[in-house]
C-alpha cells in the first residue's frame, strides 16, 4: 500500500468514527429524527443505538483490515481478479447482514427503525466501501464498485 492510501484509510476511519459515535447520536439527541415511543431517549441512545453502531463499526473496520492485508499479501494476477471481486462482495454481504443482526440484538423503537437502518447502512458505506475504494492496493485498486471515480478525484 502506498502511503497516500494508508493515510486516506486512516482519515476515512477517523471521520467515520466521529460521524458514527458523535454525529448520529446527536441527531437523535436533538430530535431531528422524531422518536416518540421511547420514554428515555438518552438511555436508548447510550445503550441500544450505540451497541448497534459499535457492532457495525467493528465489523466494517475488521472487513477493511482483512481486505487490505489480504490484498497486500496477495500474489494475484489479472486472471484471479474475478475471485477477489467475489471476496469483496462477500465482505460487503457480511457487513450488510451485520446491520440486521445488530438491530435484531438491540431494542429498536418503531420510530427509529428506518433511521437506524439508514444510519448503519451509511456507516457500512463510509467505513467499508469508501475505505476500500480509496485504499485498495495494487491490482485491487479498482475492484470496489465506483473506486475508479473516487480515485480520479484524489488523483490516482
Amino acid at each position: 500500500m502506498k502511503s497516500g492510501e494508508i493515510t486516506r484509510l486512516i482519515i476515512c476511519v477517523i471521520i467515520g468514527a466521529l460521524i458514527i459515535f458523535l454525529g448520529q447520536p446527536k441527531i437523535y439527541d436533538l430530535r431531528i429524527v422524531r422518536i416518540t415511543d421511547i420514554p428515555d431517549l438518552k438511555e436508548w441512545i447510550g445503550s441500544y443505538y450505540m451497541n448497534q453502531a459499535t457492532i457495525v463499526f467493528a465489523i466494517s473496520l475488521i472487513s477493511v483490515i482483512i481486505w487490505s492485508i489480504s490484498a497486500i499479501r496477495s500474489k494475484a494476477n489479472g486472471s484471479e481478479l474475478k475471485t477477489w471481486q467475489g471476496i469483496w462482495y462477500g465482505l460487503l454481504f457480511v457487513n450488510v447482514l451485520t446491520i440486521f443482526i445488530a438491530i435484531y440484538l438491540n431494542k429498536v423503537s418503531d420510530d427509529a427503525l428506518l433511521s437506524s437502518i439508514f444510519f448503519l447502512l451509511f456507516d457500512v458505506i463510509w467505513i467499508f466501501w469508501l475505505g476500500t475504494a480509496l485504499s485498495s492496493p495494487n491490482l485491487f485498486m479498482y475492484l470496489p464498485p465506483g473506486s475508479g471515480t473516487i480515485r480520479r478525484v484524489f488523483g490516482d
